[in-house]
């Protein structure tokens, strides 16, 4: 079982890639969290998949991984793939501790450079930049996925940069203040009411009140999934993210999400 997180697709077609290999079922930890489904058996392999945060653990992943009770854990192969723009800092080691008090062991841990997409602080790469960096992540890609048929063993986190728990001492405690809903925006001129928003919200932290996405909660994960998926560019985040783009990472199936991979016919 692959429990995973995603915004944006990086992490959700990582996590499709390795259940089409291992012929395992994605498990949405935003759904686990939402049904309030902590208790599982491990299967042969377990992994745990999502983007870095201020060089942390998003929120829901870090709460999920608290009250998980994983079954049988010392014998299955347990690994975490972490998705990043740059780098991760002490993410890897965040999710070491948090596994290691529920009694989880980490086997290995993976690291998959992609497309940064923390619009907030960053323009959006040309669309042949984009592709430039999806290309490079997908034969990075193939390597994770031997390692993991493999079973290889160790910290392959190549990525943590220089002083990574100095990184994320500094980094994470202001992810707890920036993910404040406030600094979300609708522009009224560009939204149609469609309800996507809502319905992509990791945080269910929207409603729709007369055709208009209101937040209903303080604070989110911040993973900016309401803002790039929405096909009218309506919503933003803070002053800026109406001038530096959207993304969606292209390969990842959406319809998806859950289970094995669907048979076709």
């Amino acid at each position: 079982m692959l429990f995973y997180f995603s915004g944006t697709g990086n992490s959700l077609y990582l996590a499709q890639k390795i259940a089409e290999q291992e012929d395992t079922a994605l498990v949405s930890i935003h759904d686990a969290v939402l049904e309030s489904e902590y208790t599982y058996d491990a299967d042969e392999i377990v992994g745990f998949i999502f983007p870095s945060y201020f060089y942390g653990l998003p929120s829901t992943v870090k709460d999920f991984i608290e009250k998980l009770e994983l079954k049988h854990a010392e014998n299955a192969y347990v690994f975490s793939a972490v998705t990043c723009g740059s780098v991760t800092g002490g993410t890897t080691d965040m999710l070491r501790s948090c596994l290691a008090s529920c009694g989880i062991p980490l086997n290995a841990a993976y690291v998959l450079r992609t497309v940064d997409n923390f619009v907030p602080g960053l323009m959006m790469p040309s669309p042949a930049g984009i592709s430039e960096v999806l290309a490079i992540a997908e034969i990075d890609q193939e390597q994770i996925l031997l390692q993991i048929k493999n079973r290889e063993t160790g910290d392959f986190d190549t990525l943590k940069g220089k002083f990574p728990e100095l990184k994320t001492k500094v980094a994470y405690p202001v992810y707890e203040k920036v993910r404040n809903t406030k600094n979300f925006r609708v522009n009224d001129t560009l939204c149609i009411g469609c309800g996507l928003c809502a319905k992509a919200c990791n945080s269910n932290a929207i409603e729709m009140r007369n055709k208009r996405p209101v937040w209903v909660v303080d604070r989110c994960n911040l993973c900016l999934k309401c803002l790039h998926r929405c096909r009218k560019e309506a919503i933003e985040f803070g002053k800026h993210t109406n001038q530096h783009g959207r993304y969606e990472n292209p390969k990842a199936d959406w319809k998806w999400t859950s289970g094995k991979k669907p048979k076709l016919g």
